[in-house]
């Protein structure tokens, strides 16, 4: 199942529990341009799908998610304050780092922004060394470890931050994360659990569980997160993506329909929801409506495989043998190990009686892939009609070996 996978390292949520609103309440409503009017533009920005770390100078470390802060460590300066929509409640945070290692995490998050990772991972080493009873440190150190692939050290750091600080939402998140990486989904839902429990408001563990859920095939609970992600982030394209691909999955092609096109209407240039949208308008019968959607994903990616070899499929539905042969060929240009190109343009060359090439191309495809079952079926139908009864009865024993059947 195609999605679109938004956990990646480094997403941030608020990293206080629901139970202290009053230290929050007063940047309620606050959103990135309030930010950027307020301070300018930050020194580092760290982006990662619908959320960044918007660093300045001082320490002030603000979170983004959804375009509205989420949270904020360090001194508030008043003019950010003056934004608030909340600003009578005022309580500003402060960093949960000690004085002594807040130079070094500040160094640390400069760094990760200008992609020295090893140099960042140094300098959050340092400040574990001078605070090692702060909780942040040992978490940022954790997010880099996971992007540099060391899961093993980034789990180990993920475990300490919430030792440290068992209401620590993001190291809840990433760890969930790095379980589901590892294809532990049931200790990633665990994790994002236990992230919604202590702010049930933040729409990203949602969003992630939804996603494990779905990789476990329990896609009704996974549509309930997907939607309530959209609920309170209702400009997420992401989410109405992937709720579409769980949707298409239980064969619930009008609400999978609805989800692409409102996914599209965020995000106009996503070759990907297009090229999706294509599928459920072929599943629906719609040939036209997914050649469409198809021509489209190719404009905005002319190396979308998965566009290609869809039109193949509508086109030769609507007997356009041409442009379907065209189209697989395509396939076959950009992935030339794609036994399934080879085979399905095999297909559409019987349909135009042209054996010799449909028998040519399933060759191709069983050499490429000696298991692929319908290549034997389909390459066993052409043998049968160029005569050769007995390669056609090898085929069929060799496909019902394959399939059980």
């Amino acid at each position: 199942m195609l999605s679109r996978i938004l956990y990646g390292l480094g997403l941030m949520l608020a990293l206080t529990a629901a139970d202290t609103p009053a230290a929050n309440a007063w940047r309620d409503g606050l959103t990135r341009q309030d930010v950027v009017a307020a301070l300018g533009e930050p020194e580092g920005d760290l982006s990662s799908g619908n959320s960044e770390r918007m660093v300045f100078k001082g320490g002030l470390l603000i979170v983004v998610t959804n375009n509205k802060v989420t949270s904020i460590e360090g001194t508030v300066p008043d003019s950010l304050k003056a934004s608030a929509v909340s600003s009578s409640t005022a309580t500003p945070e402060t960093t949960t780092t000690s004085p002594a290692a807040k130079e070094y995490v500040t160094s640390g998050l400069a760094k990760e922004s200008n992609g020295d990772h090893d140099g960042a991972m140094a300098d959050y080493t340092k400040a574990i060394e001078l605070a090692p009873a702060e909780a942040i440190p040992y978490f940022d150190r954790g997010v880099v470890e996971e992007g540099k692939g060391d899961r093993a050290a980034a789990m180990a750091d993920f475990n300490k931050a919430i030792e440290l600080n068992p209401k620590f939402i993001q190291a809840y998140n990433d760890r969930g994360n790095a379980k589901a990486v590892q294809r532990d989904y049931d200790g990633a839902i665990a994790d994002y659990s236990k992230a919604i429990e202590l702010n049930p408001q933040v729409a990203l563990p949602y969003y992630n569980r939804a996603h494990a859920l779905g990789n476990k095939g329990d896609y009704s609970r996974a549509i309930t997160d997907y939607s309530k992600t959209i609920e309170l982030a209702p400009d997420n394209a992401d989410a109405y993506f992937n709720r579409a691909n769980v949707e298409e999955a239980k064969s619930d092609h009008d609400h999978a329909l609805a989800d692409l096109t409102k996914a599209i209407e965020l995000q106009p240039g996503a070759a990907d929801a297009y090229s999706n949208r294509g599928n459920v308008k072929y599943h629906k019968g719609d040939a036209d409506g997914a050649i469409a959607d198809y021509t489209k994903a190719i404009a905005l990616d002319p190396k979308r495989v998965s566009a290609f070899s869809g039109r193949g499929h509508a086109r030769a539905a609507k007997n356009d043998f041409d442009g379907a042969i065209a189209d697989f060929s395509t396939v076959i240009q950009l992935q030339p190990a794609n036994a399934q190109a080879f085979s399905d343009r095999g297909s559409v060359k019987a349909m135009k009686d042209d054996l010799p090439g449909s028998l040519a191309d399933y060759d191709a495809a069983i050499k490429l892939d000696p298991k692929l079952a319908i290549a034997y079926t389909n390459r066993a139908l052409t043998k049968q009609k160029m005569g050769d009864t007995a390669g056609a009865a090898e085929d069929r024993a060799t496909a019902a070996k394959l399939t059980g059947k």
